[in-house]
């Protein structure tokens, strides 16, 4: 606070024995520290008094919330910057994607190898697919199901029926 340093007090105190005494300077020493004390203690007393006067603590809290606003402002920011960038990527590669479509369009016989036998590939098994759907409709065509109604021939050599 005063910004003393070692060898201030160390000449402060070679005065404070040669003037007072060193019977006397112990009782010095404590009433110093004693009127010391009160005075930083009406020093504080007087500074909280007069934070409240000017509403120090709302000053505070409103030059807090005020940084904390600048810091979210700044966060925004920059999230709102990185989505551009991100949504500028995703139109480029879109815009990109559909060019090579417009490509593949315009040169239609020019295709794969892969895409070929995988075309091959979905027609064999469609065949299949539709071959066995074929069976399976002859099996229960001729087979009957519980609830289906014998031929009228049938139904006159049953003994139960008649």
């Amino acid at each position: 606070m005063f910004d003393i340093g070692f060898l201030e007090l160390a000449i402060i105190f070679v005065l404070g024995i040669v003037i007072i005494g060193p019977e006397r300077m112990p009782e010095a020493v404590r009433g110093v520290m004693r009127v010391w004390g009160r005075i930083k203690h009406t020093l504080s007393e007087t500074r909280s008094e007069f934070e409240k006067q000017i509403g120090a603590d709302d000053i505070r809290r409103e030059l807090h919330n005020e940084r904390v606003l600048k810091a979210l402002e700044k966060t925004q920011a920059k999230a709102q910057e990185e989505f551009k960038a991100i949504s500028d990527r995703a139109d480029l590669n879109a815009q990109k994607s559909l060019s090579d479509e417009d490509r593949t369009a315009q040169h239609g016989e020019k295709e794969s190898r892969a895409d070929a036998f995988a075309e091959e590939d979905n027609e064999e098994y469609y065949n299949e697919y539709h071959a066995a759907q074929h069976n399976r409709q002859e099996l229960e065509a001729s087979e009957p199901l519980d609830g289906d109604v014998e031929p009228a021939e049938k139904q006159q050599d049953h003994p139960s029926k008649q």
